[in-house]
């Protein structure tokens, strides 16, 4: 089918904004991040202010989203002792601490606040300290699904706010916003979360307990990447995911189009790798000591190069920029 000159331009717009929505959030997060001290006397007035600030449902969603991610703080003693604080609404906006039962009651009683259908998720989730050859018998985890212009969205504020690190097996949180788990894509949220309803996988396949606690433990680097998580519980179904790259996290906004899944790669004279981004970057492939760099058209990075037997790492940094390449992908080349 051929599109007149400026439909063909607007398809080509929506594309792109489509492929990079995190973007559209800058200002509804700057504005939820600068919430004055006077908007935050209790639930109602932090909800009537977040309100004001969005335009439609989803920057409602976001703007809560924002605002508990940089605001409440996980609770680690509560945690590491079993001896939790008040998970009500109320309190945990009060003391600002919380568990993930508390930041996602919280999150459902701004929703409602805003006039926003929301629900508190609880389920199964391979989350701190999980192991894969612990059996999984009771839910340990909640988050929310809000309904925003017409469709049901997943979101984990809890893991949004901070991430933890085991210290001398004890957990130590520390804040760091992560955007990924807004409104993340529903087969990526299913490889760390199951509700113990199973209607709010929100999928359309279904998904047994059974099948879930089977399915391979994958970080959500992989799928801040693009890989594509649809292939992936195809092949988990099937007992036959294949041993991923090595993926590691990133601030820029990368998705991968064309790349191996299986983390050994044949060496070969060609192979032509390809990746989609909004952000002006420099991209490297080193393999072995060799550096090669993708070549940038647009929002597309392409590179073809020879593989030679050893190792594939690919990293990035900023053009022009100052500090150091970091790794985001590593790969092994096996003799062909």
């Amino acid at each position: 089918m051929r599109y007149p000159t400026l439909t063909l331009l607007l398809i080509l717009l929506i594309s792109n904004l489509n492929s990079f929505g995190r973007d559209d959030f800058k200002a509804i997060d700057k504005y939820a991040r600068a919430t004055p001290k006077t908007a935050e006397s209790s639930i109602t007035s932090l909800a009537t202010y977040l309100k004001k600030g969005a335009k439609n449902d989803i920057e409602k969603a976001r703007s809560i989203y924002s605002w508990i991610a940089n605001n409440i703080h996980y609770d680690d003693n509560g945690y590491n002792t079993k001896n939790y604080s008040d998970v009500s609404p109320n309190a945990v906006f009060k003391n600002r601490v919380a568990v993930c039962e508390g930041y996602s009651r919280l999150y459902k009683a701004l929703a409602d606040s805003m006039g926003l259908e929301a629900q508190v998720i609880s389920g199964y989730a391979k989350a701190f300290g999980y192991n894969v050859s612990e059996k999984i018998t009771s839910t340990n985890h909640a988050w929310n699904a809000v309904k925003a212009d017409g469709k049901w969205r997943l979101m984990d504020v809890t893991w949004g706010s901070s991430r933890a690190d085991d210290i001398a097996g004890k957990a130590l949180s520390h804040q760091e916003f992560d955007d990924y788990w807004f409104d993340t894509d529903p087969y990526e949220f299913l490889f760390k979360h199951y509700p113990a309803e199973e209607k709010w996988t929100l999928i359309p396949q279904h998904i047994s307990l059974n099948q879930y606690v089977k399915m391979p433990d994958l970080d959500e680097y992989i799928f801040k990447l693009g890989f594509d998580a649809r292939r992936l519980l195809g092949k988990a179904m099937l007992n036959n995911v294949p041993e991923l790259p090595q993926a590691y996290d990133t601030k820029y906004h990368l998705k991968t189009i064309k790349f191996p899944l299986s983390a050994s790669i044949t060496a070969a004279p060609e192979y032509t790798f390809v990746i989609e981004s909004d952000e002006d970057v420099e991209i490297a492939f080193i393999n072995n000591s060799e550096w090669h760099y993708m070549y940038r058209n647009g929002h597309q990075y392409t590179i073809k190069l020879p593989l030679q037997k050893g190792s594939l790492e690919v990293a990035v940094k900023g053009k022009g920029a100052s500090d150091s390449y970091t790794d985001i992908l590593k790969y092994r080349i096996s003799k062909s």
